[in-house]
């Protein structure tokens, strides 16, 4: 999102209308010319081009991490994690991030979201400490608005690709955006 102004500067003329969801089963979803989607790429009928991939990590708010430490993996079960209740199964949470590292989920104290924006928010208000992925948390961090908590990081198990329908032509509009995207998915 940060990066969008520069398409709507270039592109005066061209109207975007966002339908954002968690469910690809959604009709706005669905109906959408183009899709920006998380995953291994293969999704019946679209097309799909890589645009780039992620990494996770620990994010919280400044006063929470001046107030504690994370000095091995297993620490992160004493303190509140924020979990987000992802409906899609490819998204990684943190009982995935947690097995990765040989900690016990069971021992885990969460906070349940349902909504990442909203989760992102406790975390910033040092409530707990939630999953980023750096593609949506690195201009927090960059605004002092979150701060990474310990250096632990995974590589996402999945990228980011463009998609759209393989049946359904795209308008010119349409084309310019999906462009657009791909140009700057490289930088």
């Amino acid at each position: 999102m940060p990066r969008l102004g520069g398409f709507w500067r270039q592109y005066r003329d061209i109207n975007l209308n966002h339908a954002i969801s968690d469910s690809p089963t959604d009709t706005g979803f669905l109906n959408a010319d183009i899709r920006i989607r998380y995953g291994d790429g293969n999704w019946r009928y679209e097309q799909a081009t890589k645009l780039f991939d992620d990494r996770i990590y620990p994010v919280c708010g400044r006063n929470f991490a001046a107030n504690h430490e994370l000095l091995r993996p297993a620490d992160l079960l004493q303190y509140p994690l924020l979990l987000l209740d992802s409906v899609d199964p490819t998204w990684t949470g943190w009982d995935a991030w947690l097995a990765r590292w040989g900690c016990d989920i069971a021992q885990a104290n969460f906070r349940r979201f349902n909504n990442y924006v909203v989760a992102l928010q406790a975390a910033e208000e040092n409530q707990g400490i939630v999953l980023g992925w750096h593609s949506m948390v690195e201009a927090l961090i960059e605004r002092g608005k979150l701060v990474r908590f310990g250096a632990l990081e995974i590589d996402a198990p999945g990228s980011y690709y463009l998609t759209w329908d393989e049946n359904r032509s795209l308008s010119d509009s349409a084309k310019r955006l999906r462009d657009w995207l791909l140009e700057i998915g490289k930088q």
